[in-house]
C-alpha cells in the first residue's frame, strides 16, 4: 500500500468489499461496479476502460490460476477510495504464486501464446501493481484525477 493512502483520516477513506465465487460469469458484474465507482471519481472514459482491463485480468488470474475454477473458493475484491487514489485489492484462496517466476511475454515462443500478458497489461495501465508475499493477493492503484 502506498504511503499516500496512510496519510488520510478514516473519514476520508471509503471501502467497498465484494465477495464472489470463482466463476467467470461474475467478472462483468465486478467490472460494472468498478466502472461506476471510477466514473463517480471523475476518471475519464479511457482510464475507466484501462482500470477495467486491469481488474478483469486480476480477477481472471485469481479465478483461473489462484482458485483453479473451484466454485467452493471465493475471490475477495476491495475497492479503497481516498482523496488521492483508487486502490483495488483482489485476493484468492489458492496456493499463491511467485510473480517473479512469470514468463516474459516477449521472449521466444511466449510471443505466440494466447495468454501470459495480464501482469504486463496491469503494469502498463495502473500506477502501481504489487503482490503480497505468498502470492494470493494483488493490489493495483490508480491516482485520482486532480490528486
Amino acid at each position: 500500500m502506498s504511503a499516500q493512502a496512510d496519510a488520510h483520516s478514516p473519514e476520508d477513506v471509503r471501502e467497498l468489499i465484494l465477495v464472489m465465487p470463482s466463476d467467470i460469469d461474475y467478472v462483468p458484474v465486478l467490472e460494472a461496479v468498478t466502472g461506476k465507482v471510477a466514473r463517480d471519481l471523475n476518471f475519464d472514459e479511457d482510464s475507466v476502460e484501462l482500470i477495467g482491463v486491469a481488474l478483469i485480468e486480476g480477477a481472471m488470474n485469481a479465478i483461473k490460476h489462484g482458485n483453479k475454477y473451484d466454485l467452493t473458493k471465493r475471490v475477495y475484491v476491495t475497492l479503497r477510495i481516498d482523496p488521492v487514489q483508487l486502490l483495488i485489492t483482489i485476493k484468492d484462496e489458492g496456493e499463491g504464486f511467485d510473480p517473479g517466476a512469470v514468463a516474459n511475454p516477449f521472449e521466444g515462443d511466449n510471443l505466440f501464446r494466447d495468454s501470459g500478458r495480464g501482469i504486463l497489461m496491469m503494469n502498463a495501465y495502473m500506477d502501481e501493481v504489487s503482490h503480497n508475499e505468498d502470492g494470493t493477493e494483488l493490489t493495483i492503484r490508480k491516482t485520482r484525477p486532480g490528486a
